[in-house]
This record gives C-alpha cells, structure tokens and sequence, in this order.
C-alpha cells in the first residue's frame, strides 16, 4: 500500500496515476475531501489523523507542501512554511515510523540549499538558504533523516529544480500563457540558466528511489542535464507554440 501526500496536487496526482497503472494500490491524503474510495482528510499538524492514515502503509510519497512567497523571511507567511513544510514534514514521518512504514520518500527543494549563483552545485555545495521556504525544507530534510535512522526506515530527500509540464502552474507556465498571447518581451541573452525538471522525470525518480536500496538515507537534487537561459526558454516556448523566432 501506498501513501500519497498532495494526493490533487500537479506532482502527486501524477504519481498516482503512474502507480495505479502498474497495479500498485494507493491511499490518498488530502485537506480537502476527494472522490476516491481510499483518502484520507487530514492536515499535516493533526497528528491523530497522520498515524490513521499510516496504518497499513507500506511506502509514503511525501508531496504536499506550502510553495509560495519563497522570498519571504518574516510575517505571517513564514510562519506557514515552517509549520506546513517543517512541522507537517515532522509529524508524518514520526507518524510513518511509530505504524511500521518502511519507506519514506520526500519532495524538497533546491532552495533547500544555498544559492549557488553560476556555480555547478551538487549535493555537497556548502551553505545555507537564505529564505523562509528553503529554511523550512532544510529543517524537513534534516527531521527526515533523523526518523529513518531512530525506526530503521528507509528515507530519501529529493530536492527538485523548478518542475514543469502539462498542467503545472508554475513561473514557465504563465510564462508560456503570456507568450502565446503575445504579451512577453523577447529576451536578451544573458546567460541567465535555470535548471528544471519535467514532472514525469520527477515521478520516475521518485520511484526509483523508493525501490532502490542504495538510495537509503540520502538526499539527491534532481534537476535536468540542461540548464536553458531565460532566452532559449522563451525561444522554446516560442517554437512549441508554432510562432516564428524573434529576433
């Protein structure tokens, strides 16, 4: 049995269809009510609620998650990551290990790490994050870590770049709305590179990663092997779309 977090979300709800299709059976929690025979409404900080929704769960997929204003270090809105993408993070893993589950996966964020400017990072670049969410995400990393150790479970953090595709509602999706419509500038080239990662990519490691015993207590960015500037995005887009090449 599965545990899927942010069972509706762009991530999640294509994870489920991608185990259904093999025949897994999955469990889904969500905040808010959905039409499946086997979900869970929970909220991450009732812990009750977690540990009923853990019971007989073999493996949780973790992707529900507080992701916006990543700017923000006070207020009101800092507060909810730390709750959301910390505490919430904390109260299900414990919740996982007291009922027995054996793996654990959970979707972080490069954020999670100190910003690399136009350096190359991998797992081991140094430094912390500057902001609330990736504060929040470190600190869940961390909590994540820590459960697997103390139950014996295998745990794997997964930090992502910016995901897209079909149906996301991210920065590159409005991006894309703007440009079909003709409302975004064509863009100078100045080496600006963004690493991301299609949604399908994120699915297929995640999987991976749960079933592999060699990815047991480890944190991995997963990220394209391209890192397009804001200029070859907007090109891109451009082409997909069948509209001719600014010059």
């Amino acid at each position: 049995m599965n545990l899927v977090t942010g069972a509706t979300g762009f991530i999640g709800s294509r994870l489920i269809g991608a185990l259904e299709a093999d025949g897994a059976t999955c469990r889904c929690l969500s905040r808010k009510p959905i039409p499946l025979h086997d979900a869970f409404v929970a909220d991450l900080a009732d812990k009750s609620a977690l540990t009923a929704a853990c019971t007989g769960v073999d493996r949780i997929f973790h992707c529900a998650g507080h992701a916006h204003a990543f700017s923000s270090l006070t207020g009101d809105d800092a507060a909810v990551h730390w709750q959301v993408n910390f505490e919430g993070t904390r109260n299900l893993v414990e919740a996982a290990g007291q009922s027995g589950v054996k793996r654990f996966v959970f979707l972080s964020s490069v954020k999670a790490m100190a910003e690399p400017g136009e350096s190359c990072a991998d797992e081991d670049f140094p430094g912390q994050p500057e902001t609330a969410y990736g504060q929040a995400k470190r600190a869940a990393e961390e909590a994540v870590l820590d459960a697997g150790r103390r139950y014996g479970m295998h745990v794997v953090n997964l930090r992502l770049a910016m995901v897209y595709g079909s149906g996301g509602r991210g920065n590159l999706e409005r991006m894309g709305r703007l440009v079909r419509r003709g409302l975004f500038p064509p863009l100078p080239e100045t080496g600006n590179h963004r690493s991301l990662v299609h949604v399908d990519d994120v699915v297929t490691a995640m999987r991976l990663v749960a079933g592999d015993d060699r990815a047991n207590g480890g944190t991995y960015i997963v990220a394209s092997s391209e890192a397009p500037s804001g200029r070859e995005l907007f090109d891109a887009l451009r082409s997909a779309l069948g509209m001719p090449r600014c010059s």
